[in-house]
C-alpha cells in the first residue's frame, strides 16, 4: 500500500522537516520513501511512503500532530499512491548527496566572507597597533606632565609654608 501525503504551511522548507519525516519513516517501520520541497501558493512538502497498512496510518497519525520545531503547518492531507517510490535507503543516500553539495556552496560562500572578514581584522590590528603606540606617548607625556605638577605643587606648598600660611 502506498500514501501521498501532502503538508502546507507558512514555513515547511528550511527546518529539516524531510530528515525529521526520514526518521521518523525509519522508526515505524516504513520501507519505502519518498520527500521533496514543492512550491505552490505556500510551501509544500510531499510525502510518499509505502509499507504495510498498519505502519503507514501510524506513520500518517504521527505527522498529523508532530512537526519540526521551527515549522508552521497549515493542512496535511494524505490520499492512496500507486506509482514508485524508492527504498528508503535510496532516498537517503541521494538526499544526502543533494543536501551536502547544498553545504559545499554554503562552505565556499561562508570561506569567501571569511576571507574578508579577515581582512578587515587585519586592517584593525594595525590601527589598534598604531594607536597603542600614541598611547604609550600620550602616557610618557601625561607623566612628565603629573611629576612637574607635582614639584609645582611642593614648591608652592613651601613657598606658603615659609611665609606663613597654613597647608
Amino acid at each position: 500500500m502506498g500514501l501521498k501525503i501532502i503538508i502546507t504551511g507558512e514555513k515547511t522548507h528550511d527546518v529539516g522537516y524531510r530528515y525529521f519525516l526520514m526518521e521518523s519513516a525509519l522508526a515505524h517501520g516504513i520501507e519505502r520513501f519518498s520527500a521533496r520541497n514543492l512550491r505552490e501558493e505556500a510551501e509544500v512538502v510531499q510525502v510518499l511512503v509505502e509499507g504495510d497498512k498498519e505502519a503507514l496510518e501510524q506513520f500518517y497519525d504521527f505527522v498529523k500532530t508532530a512537526y519540526p520545531e521551527e515549522a508552521k503547518v497549515k493542512k496535511i492531507t494524505a490520499e492512496e499512491y500507486k506509482g514508485y517510490i524508492p527504498k528508503i535507503e535510496s532516498f537517503a543516500l541521494v538526499f544526502n548527496v543533494g543536501q551536502s553539495r547544498k553545504f559545499i556552496k554554503i562552505g565556499r560562500s561562508v570561506d569567501g566572507k571569511l576571507d574578508k572578514i579577515d581582512g578587515k581584522l587585519d586592517r584593525i590590528d594595525n590601527r589598534l597597533e598604531s594607536m597603542d603606540g600614541k598611547l604609550d606617548k600620550t602616557n610618557k607625556l601625561l607623566e612628565a606632565r603629573f611629576s612637574n605638577l607635582e614639584k609645582e605643587i611642593e614648591r608652592i606648598k613651601k613657598a606658603l609654608i615659609k611665609a606663613g600660611i597654613e597647608v
